[in-house]
């Protein structure tokens, strides 16, 4: 029987500005999967993994911090006093948190690298890559093909657990109508971002950078109210270093158009820790 994927689906949570971190004694959730639509990996295409022809850089090169595991957030804030928006990392970096560490500290994006592990990448490949159907395309990687996946589900021992967050912009009165993420990304070379959640066993892209035209919006952004929380799948096709740059912007009450400056934030993608475990299917030009 080939293997099969399950999906749950991914609620809208809104939350208190006071944003719990995971409690460090429960263990993480199994990871959920995709949809039961898989196409299994044939013999000629089992165990094939994107070959960018050049080594890969080392993962914390030029990293002043490194997250590996534990829960973090985009954190996005209005300072009413300067009508001015901002975007960070919330994280202790690290799971479990620190003893006592009280809330999540906030970071400059582009002090920290996110590792993507390549554990994920095996994970997705025993569940049998991606799935069959045309709604999975804007993952940029063919049907039963593998990828790197942070999950919206709660893995935090095992990689970071990254979510997005608006509970820096007051529910009422700071801004009207819902905050835009727009999102720019510089993948590897070949290498292609993803960021979608599915409902059901339908997925809906917020972010392709393949097929941009593909997603909820017909651009790559991400759409939320104020003071909410919510978690995404993020999708890499390639190891590699990914630079990813955040600009959000909404609308106050009285029609002010708010900017932020580009957040930068770097994803690490690790390659296969043994690559001469490649099987000869990319060999044959795959």
């Amino acid at each position: 029987m080939p293997p099969t994927m399950t999906a749950q689906p991914d609620a809208q949570v809104a939350r208190p500005a006071a944003h719990p971190v995971p409690d460090a004694t429960t263990p993480p959730r199994a990871r959920p999967g995709l949809p039961p639509t898989v196409v299994p990996l044939s013999a000629g295409t089992t165990g094939s993994k994107p070959d960018s022809g050049a080594p890969p850089p080392e993962p914390t090169s030029g990293c002043p911090k490194t997250w590996r595991s534990g829960h973090g957030d985009m954190f996005v804030e209005y300072e009413q006093a300067t009508d001015t928006l901002s975007v960070k990392l919330r994280s202790h970096l690290a799971y479990p948190p620190p003893a006592n560490a009280g809330p999540e500290p906030v970071h400059e994006p582009a002090d920290v690298c996110i590792i993507v592990p390549y554990s994920s990448y095996e994970s997705v490949q025993a569940a049998g890559g991606r799935p069959g159907s045309d709604a999975f395309a804007p993952l940029g990687v063919a049907a039963a093909e593998s990828f790197w996946l942070l999950e919206t589900r709660n893995l935090a021992a095992a990689q970071p657990f990254f979510g997005v967050s608006t509970q820096g912009v007051a529910a009422t009165g700071a801004v009207s109508g819902t905050l835009r993420l727009e999102v720019q990304a510089a993948p590897p070379a070949n290498g292609h971002l993803s960021v979608f959640r599915i409902v059901g066993i339908t997925p809906t892209f917020a972010v392709s950078t393949s097929t941009p035209a593909q997603t909820s919006s017909g651009k790559s952004a991400l759409e939320l109210p104020p003071a909410t929380h919510e978690h995404y799948n993020w999708a890499f096709s390639h190891a590699g270093r990914y630079d990813v740059s955040i600009v959000a912007e909404a609308q106050t009450p009285d029609g002010l158009a708010l900017r932020s400056e580009p957040a930068h934030f770097r994803f690490e993608v690790e390659p296969d820790p043994d690559p001469g475990t490649i099987l000869e299917a990319r060999g044959r030009g795959r």
